[in-house]
C-alpha cells in the first residue's frame, strides 16, 4: 500500500512490513518453515496428503484461525512453557483447499462485504480467469450460487474463493492448494497473472502439490515430510539442484520443471474458446426474477385446509384406529361428567330432605359415572399416545423418503436450513405439541357445548341476552385467529434462514476468521434471530389481548345467568340452580381456552401443512422398472456411447452439454479433458442420471440407460467424486458400507492404495487408529487426497 515498505519477507521467521520511516514493534513469528528473505512467493510443497494437510494447518494458524492442539508454534520458548502463538503484522487473506462459497451472487462472494470498486473488481476477475465463466453463466456475476457452490464446477468455486482473497487487498496471502481444482492452462494463467501479477507486491505463501509448475516462480521453497517436519528448504535454484535431494526427485518424477504456457488457454489464449464463449452467452437479457435461484420460502395464507386435518387423522390411524375412539372418549367423558354433577346433586338433595339416608341409587349412579370417567380417560390417553407416535413416524418416514429421492435441481434451490427446519422444529411440534393441543381444544369445545346445553335447557329464555354476547365473542375471536396463525407461519419460516446462516458460518469459520468477518456474520445471525423472536413476542401479545376481552364476555354470561336464577327463584330446584351457576362460571374459562386453543391448533397444524409440502415433492425416476431390468452381468464390456446428448440444469437456461456425441470403446481408459466449467462433471451427472437429458441418449453395452430403473443403473456404476465425502462412523464402515469384505481383505486393499487403517484415519479427520477408528462425517477435511484414496478403494 502507498505508505508501506517491506523490511523482509513474511514467510517463516522474519520481520514484517513497516510504515515508511518507522518500525513495527519487534515481534517475530518462528515456525518450522525457517527463514526466507524479501517480499516473496514461498511454495510449501509436500510429499503426502498428510504433510499437505499439516501445511494447510500451518497457514490457517498464521491467519489466526486455528492453533495447534499442543501449543502455539513448533519451536520452544526460551523461558520454558508454552510458546507464544504466531503473530502476523498486516492484514491476512486466505484461500482454502476446500473453497467456501456463500449462498449469494458471485459478486457478493467476491466483495465479501467490502465496497465495490469497478476497476479493482474487473482486475480481480481477469487475474483469476473468471471472465469467460461470467460470459457463459446466465446472470454473469449476478448469478446466484446455491449452497456450497452446488451449481458451479470445482474449478469455478476455487477461482471465486481466490478472487475473494485478491479483492481483499491484504498484505499477506495464504493460498492452500488453490491450483488443485483447475486445469493446467488456467493454473498457468492464475500463477502468471494473479500470484505473480496482481499479488506481486504482496507476501504470498502457496501450499501446493504441483511442484514442477510452481517451484521456479518461488523465492523460497519448503518441503514438508509426512510427519510435518521440514525436509528441505531454501531458494529454488539451490534446492532443486541439490544432489540426492527429495525436491529434485519430485521434480524429476514430474518430468522436470514445466515453464508457464505463454500461449496459454487460461483466459484469453484460445480463439476457439473465445468463440464458444460468444456463442454460449445469453440470447436475451434475463429478468431479475429469472436470476433468482433460491426464492423466499412460501407461506400458506388463511385457515388450514380440511385436507391437512384429514391427512393428520389418517396418519394417526384413520377413522377406526384413531378418529372414532378419540371422539367417543371425549364425548363420553363429558356426558359422564354431567352425570357425575347431576347424580351428586340428587344425592345431596335426598340427604337434605331425609327421603333416603344413604342417597339410594343416586350414590351408585355417581360412583358409576366416576368410574366411567376414569375408564374413558385411560382409553383416551392410550389412543392419543399411539396416534401421536404413529403420526410422527409416518410423517417423518414419508418426508424423508421423498426428500432423499428428490431431483438434483430441488436441492440447488432449497437451502439446507429449510430442510433442517422441517425435520427439527416442525417435526418437534408434531411429536410433542400437536396432539396435546388437539386434545385440549376438543375438551374445551365439548365443555363449552355442555355448558350452553345445560343452561339453555333449564332456562331457555336466557338465549336472548346470551346471543349478542356470543356474537361479540365470535367477533373478538376472528381477528385473533387470523393474526395468530399468520404469526405462527412467520415464526416457522423465519427459523430457516437462521439455520442456513449458522450452518454456512460454521462451514466457513476458517475463512471468516482469516478475513476478520466473524463479527459481521454474528450480527447478521443475531438480526435473523431477532426477526424470528418478533413473531413469538407478538403471539404472546395478541394472547393477552384476547384474554382480557374474553374474560369480560365470560363475566357478562355469568352475570346474566345469576340474574335469571334469582328472578326464577322457586321455579327450579336448588340443586339444578346450583348446577346451572356452576356451569355458567365455567363459561369464561371455557370460551377463553376454546378460542385460544382453536388458534393454537391452527398454528400447530401448520407444521403438518409444511411437512405435507415435502411429502409430495417431485421425485426422480423409479428405482426399479420391473418390465425393463438390465441383462444379467450388465455391463460386461464397458462400451459407452453418447448420441446427440443435450443436458440442461434447471437453474440455467443454457445447456451444460449440447448435442454431444462420442464413443468409448470397451475396456479402455479415457481421459476427459476440458477447461474448468466445460461440462466434465456434467458427463458424470448424465451417466448416473442425476440430471435427466433434455435430448439424445446414452448407451452402455448397447442398453439405453434412460429406460432403466435408477437402482439398477447406479448399482452397476462406481464414482469417485471431485469432492470426497466421508460418512460418520469408523474406517471399516466407510470402506465397506454393506459389510461384504473381511478385515484381511480391507487391509490388503488399503495397502494397494498406499494406506493403512491408521493412516486412513489419521489423515481423514478422526482420532484413534485401525479399521475401527472413528471418522467425522461431511465433506473431507484438508487431507482431501487421502479421503479420495479411501473412496477409490470403496468402489
Amino acid at each position: 500500500r502507498g505508505g508501506t515498505r517491506w523490511a523482509r519477507g513474511a514467510c517463516g521467521s522474519g520481520t514484517w512490513p513497516r510504515p515508511r520511516g518507522r518500525r513495527w514493534p519487534g515481534r517475530r513469528a518462528r515456525t518450522r518453515a525457517g527463514r526466507c528473505g524479501r517480499r516473496c512467493c514461498c511454495t510449501s510443497s509436500a510429499q503426502s496428503a498428510c504433510a499437505s494437510s499439516r501445511a494447510a494447518t500451518l497457514a490457517a494458524t498464521r491467519s489466526g484461525t486455528e492453533r495447534r492442539r499442543r501449543g502455539g508454534s513448533s519451536s520452544s520458548s526460551k523461558r520454558g512453557g508454552a510458546p507464544p502463538p504466531p503473530a502476523l503484522a498486516g492484514r491476512v487473506a486466505y484461500a482454502g483447499q476446500r473453497p467456501w462459497i456463500q449462498n449469494a451472487t458471485i459478486r457478493e462472494n467476491i466483495l465479501f462485504g467490502r465496497e465495490f470498486s469497478h476497476f479493482k473488481y474487473r482486475s480481480t476477475i481477469s487475474a483469476c480467469a473468471l471472465n469467460r465463466d461470467l460470459q457463459i453463466l446466465d446472470g454473469g456475476d449476478l448469478t446466484e450460487i446455491g449452497e456450497r457452490g452446488i451449481n458451479l464446477s470445482g474449478g469455478q468455486q476455487q477461482r471465486i474463493s481466490l478472487a475473494r482473497a485478491v479483492y481483499a487487498d491484504a498484505d499477506i496471502y495464504l493460498l492452500d492448494d488453490v491450483l488443485s481444482a483447475v486445469d493446467a492452462h488456467v493454473g498457468d494463467h492464475i500463477l502468471k497473472n494473479c500470484i505473480q501479477g496482481a499479488l506481486r507486491a504482496k507476501t504470498r505463501v502457496l501450499v501446493t502439490h504441483q511442484v514442477a509448475a510452481t517451484v521456479a516462480a518461488a523465492d523460497h521453497v519448503v518441503l514438508l515430510g509426512e510427519d510435518g517436519a521440514v525436509v528441505e528448504q531454501g531458494r529454488p535454484e539451490e534446492v532443486q539442484h541439490h544432489q540426492g535431494g527429495r525436491l529434485a526427485a519430485l521434480i524429476a518424477a514430474a518430468g522436470g520443471l514445466r515453464p508457464p504456457d505463454d500461449e496459454g488457454q487460461g483466459e484469453e489464449g484460445d480463439a476457439r474458446l473465445r468463440a464458444r464463449a460468444r456463442t454460449s452467452t445469453r440470447t436475451r437479457t434475463l429478468t431479475q426474477e429469472e436470476l433468482i435461484l433460491v426464492r423466499e420460502e412460501e407461506r400458506a395464507k388463511g385457515a388450514p385446509a380440511l385436507r391437512i386435518y384429514t391427512s393428520y387423522f389418517k396418519a394417526c390411524g384413520g377413522v377406526l384406529g384413531f378418529t372414532l375412539p378419540f371422539c367417543f372418549s371425549i364425548i363420553g367423558a363429558q356426558i359422564c361428567m354431567f352425570g357425575q354433577s347431576y347424580s351428586l346433586g340428587l344425592w345431596v338433595d335426598r340427604l337434605q330432605t331425609g327421603s333416603n339416608a344413604t342417597g339410594g341409587s343416586a350414590l351408585w349412579w355417581y360412583l358409576a359415572a366416576t368410574g366411567l370417567v376414569l375408564l374413558l380417560g385411560l382409553i383416551r390417553s392410550i389412543v392419543q399416545a399411539n396416534g401421536s407416535m404413529r403420526a410422527s413416524q409416518t410423517i417423518h418416514d414419508t418426508m424423508a423418503a421423498r426428500v432423499l429421492r428428490a431431483p438434483l435441481h430441488w436441492f440447488e434451490s432449497t437451502p439446507l436450513g429449510r430442510i433442517v427446519n422441517r425435520f427439527s422444529s416442525d417435526l418437534l411440534e408434531i411429536d410433542e405439541q400437536l396432539m396435546d393441543v388437539l386434545s385440549t381444544f376438543s375438551d374445551c369445545f365439548a365443555s363449552s357445548a355442555a355448558v350452553f346445553i345445560v343452561v339453555c335447557y333449564n332456562i331457555p329464555w336466557l338465549l336472548f341476552p346470551l346471543a349478542p354476547v356470543l356474537a361479540a365473542g365470535a367477533a373478538v375471536a376472528q381477528p385473533y385467529l387470523r393474526c395468530g396463525r399468520e404469526l405462527k407461519r412467520l415464526d416457522s419460516t423465519s427459523k430457516s434462514p437462521v439455520y442456513s446462516r449458522f450452518a454456512e458460518a460454521v462451514d466457513g469459520i476458517t475463512t471468516l476468521r482469516a478475513f476478520g468477518e466473524t463479527e459481521r456474520f454474528y450480527n447478521e445471525i443475531t438480526d435473523l434471530v431477532d426477526q424470528n423472536s418478533r413473531a413469538n413476542f407478538y403471539t404472546w401479545g395478541v394472547n393477552r389481548w384476547l384474554n382480557v376481552r374474553l374474560e369480560l364476555l365470560g363475566a357478562l354470561v355469568s352475570g346474566f345467568t345469576a340474574a335469571f336464577v334469582i328472578l326464577t327463584t322457586g321455579q327450579i330446584r336448588e340443586t339444578i340452580a346450583g348446577l346451572i351457576l356452576s356451569y355458567s362460571v365455567q363459561v369464561s374459562g371455557s370460551m377463553t381456552y376454546m378460542v385460544r386453543f382453536q388458534a393454537q391448533l391452527e398454528m400447530e397444524i401448520n407444521a403438518v401443512e409444511r411437512t405435507s409440502e415435502y411429502s409430495s415433492l417431485e421425485q426422480e425416476a423409479p428405482a426399479v422398472i420391473e418390465q425393463n431390468h438390465p441383462p444379467d452381468g450388465w455391463p460386461s464390456h464397458g462400451e459407452i456411447e453418447f448420441i446427440d446428448l443435450t443436458l440442461k440444469y434447471a437453474s440455467s437456461i443454457t445447456p451444460a452439454l449440447s448435442h454431444l456425441s462420442f464413443r468409448i470403446p470397451p475396456r479402455t481408459k479415457v481421459g476427459i479433458v476440458g477447461r474448468t466449467g466445460a461440462g466434465k462433471s456434467s458427463l458424470t451427472a448424465a451417466l448416473f442420471r442425476l440430471v435427466e437429458p433434455a435430448g439424445g441418449k446414452i448407451l452402455i453395452d448397447g442398453v439405453d440407460i434412460s429406460g432403466l430403473g435408477l437402482r439398477d443403473l447406479r448399482s452397476r456404476l462406481a464414482i469417485v467424486p471431485q469432492d470426497p465425502v466421508l460418512f460418520r462412523g469408523d474406517v471399516r464402515g466407510n470402506l465397506d458400507p454393506f459389510g461384504r469384505a473381511t478385515d484381511a481383505e480391507l487391509r490388503a486393499a488399503l495397502e494397494r492404495v498406499r494406506l493403512s487403517g491408521a493412516q486412513a484415519l489419521g489423515g481423514a479427520g478422526g482420532g484413534g487408529g485401525g479399521l475401527g477408528g472413528r471418522l467425522g462425517g461431511g465433506p473431507a477435511p484438508p487431507a482431501g487426497r487421502r479421503a479420495r484414496r479411501l473412496q477409490v478403494w470403496r468402489h
